[in-house]
């Protein structure tokens, strides 16, 4: 019996042994295998134009590991240090893509993934709140994109979704410009239309020709069609080609029309008979209308000379600088600025003197408009004035030519004479 117990004993004290060998053995094993590096996520994510944290703390579970083995800790990236944006700049921040971060202590490793994503959208810098647009046309949408700009760190497309715009109706309509980046962030912003009916107008609301001159029209449209028809509402008077020029027939008068796009412009034409001794002259100018050379008949009337005229024509014009003081004074009277001697205007000034002598009117010889001139804002004339007092009297007592004398808008003056013929020429 008492073998028996012994030997039970025995197998309770080696029992013990080995028990005590084993937790020591799984002690070795858990300290052997303990992890002194923890990461709080394997995956993290950083906004575009941000840089890669190398900041173990960011990365690691504080609560997990040793502190005091952070200064032993090693920590890398095989992510970009910076990127080329689209204006060809560059900054220090890695592209969109996906990067690791390793992390070493000793012998142990691990690795974070971050994942450098793009979700901002982009920011309208420049743009436009409204654009108007001529019923039946198509709008130039290049021209109304490049109006628009939006900053981003990647590459930014513009289009313009004009949907609900009826372009053959008049009215307003919205539409909405999208800024879109490369990742398909997108900014929007609202765009009004204005479509508005077409125009069409001619350079000259009236003229006067003589029989068999020619004067040509320019029509300005603004709309789908840009030819206009033209029309003579008395052909026995005047006629009008395609392409606006008229030609005087007979003694009259007439109105000739454009049309374009359903809307319409006049101009009365006053056909005079041809004084006797005048002469013809064919010229070549070139069409406002197509562009193209065009040859154009002009009458140059006889030059009436000694007391018919009130004094003879020269062939010398003279500038009258002190004309513009008469014309100052009247500003001044009524409260006006004065006017400057702009010799820009002599050059213009010099030739109106020498070919109102051939045909006295705001439309020169070759057909166009005086006004149309370089410098030229407006423009007085005046025939058979033998002295300076006589031309002011003559225009101060015409309310055309008073009202372009004192035209607030005017700031420069140059006047001629040549002979009994007088012009005056104003700039702004």
């Amino acid at each position: 019996m008492e073998r028996i117990l012994e030997r039970i004993k025995d197998k309770k004290v080696i029992g013990g042994i080995i028990a005590l060998v084993i937790i020591v053995i799984v002690a070795i094993i858990m300290i052997l295998n303990q992890k002194n590096l923890v990461l709080k996520n394997e995956e993290i994510q950083v906004e575009f134009g941000e840089t890669i944290s190398l900041n173990p703390e960011d990365y690691l579970d504080m609560a997990k590991i040793d502190k005091d083995i952070l200064d032993k800790v090693n920590i890398s990236t095989n992510a970009p240090d910076r990127t080329e944006l689209p204006d060809n700049s560059f900054k220090e921040c890695p592209p969109v893509g996906e990067y690791s971060v390793m992390i070493s202590y000793n012998d142990e490793v691990v690795e974070a993934t971050v994942k450098v994503v793009d979700t901002t959208k982009p920011i309208f810098a420049k743009y436009k709140k409204e654009v108007g647009v001529t019923k039946d046309c198509n709008p130039d949408m290049e021209k109304i994109i490049a109006e628009f700009q939006a900053n981003d760190l990647s590459e930014v497309k513009i289009t313009v979704d004009d949907s609900q715009v009826d372009y053959s109706k008049v009215g307003t309509y919205k539409a909405i410009v999208k800024a879109t980046d490369k990742y398909n962030n997108e900014a929007t912003r609202e765009l009004t239309f204005e479509i508005v009916e077409p125009t069409i107008e001619l350079n000259k609301k009236s003229d006067s020709i003589y029989v068999k001159e020619n004067v040509v029209l320019k029509a300005t449209i603004i709309g789908k069609d840009i030819k206009a028809k033209f029309t003579s509402s008395d052909t026995g008077v005047a006629t009008v080609d395609s392409n606006g020029k008229v030609t005087g027939k007979k003694a009259g008068s007439t109105t000739i029309t454009a049309e374009a796009n359903g809307v319409k412009a006049t101009c009365k034409i006053t056909v005079k008979k041809v004084p006797s001794g005048s002469s013809t002259e064919k010229k070549t100018v070139t069409n406002p209308n197509t562009g193209e050379k065009e040859t154009v008949t002009v009458i140059k009337p006889k030059p009436s000379g000694g007391s018919s005229s009130g004094g003879s024509t020269s062939s010398s014009p003279t500038a009258v600088q002190s004309m513009m003081n008469r014309f100052n004074q009247a500003r001044a009277e009524n409260g006006i600025s004065a006017l400057r001697w702009d010799s820009s205007l002599q050059s213009a000034a010099m030739t109106r003197a020498q070919e109102i002598t051939q045909k006295f009117s705001h439309n020169r010889p070759d057909g166009t408009s005086a006004l149309d001139m370089p410098g030229v804002k407006g423009e007085i004339l005046v025939a058979g004035a033998s002295s300076e007092s006589a031309a002011f009297n003559a225009w101060m007592n015409s309310t055309a030519h008073r009202n372009v004398i004192l035209n607030d808008e005017s700031g420069g003056v140059y006047v001629v004479r040549n002979g009994s013929y007088w012009v005056g020429l104003f700039s702004y």
